[in-house]
């Protein structure tokens, strides 16, 4: 029951629908689970969506046993440091913030 609530916020989330009403204009981050990081309405929801879907899916491989993978030694080694690369480098195709010293050219 949870892990289909928590899907269906995250498919309201990352498809833009806004179902519930609750998401402000988000042109910035449409079709994205971007956000969560605020004490706004919306950035609390969004911030549910992002943490229960993955929460309830792990917890239902767990109950069910039979899924569970066994890794060999030094895989989760491999593993955090193939996430930490993915999650440090930047955003593809963004557009640098006006202002910002990377942005400007020195002429």
């Amino acid at each position: 029951m949870f892990v289909f609530l928590s899907a269906f916020l995250t498919i309201d989330l990352a498809m833009n629908l806004d179902v519930t009403g609750l998401l402000a204009i988000r042109e910035y981050a449409g079709y994205t689970v971007i956000g969560g990081f605020g004490l706004t309405p919306d950035q609390i929801y969004i911030g549910i969506c992002r943490l229960l879907y993955p929460f309830f899916c792990g917890l239902l491989l767990y109950r069910l046993g039979k899924w569970r993978i066994n890794l060999k030694r030094g895989v989760m080694t491999w593993c955090s440091l193939a996430v930490a690369v993915t999650l440090v480098m930047p955003h593809i195709g963004a557009t640098p913030i006006s202002g910002s010293t990377a942005s400007t050219a020195q002429s």
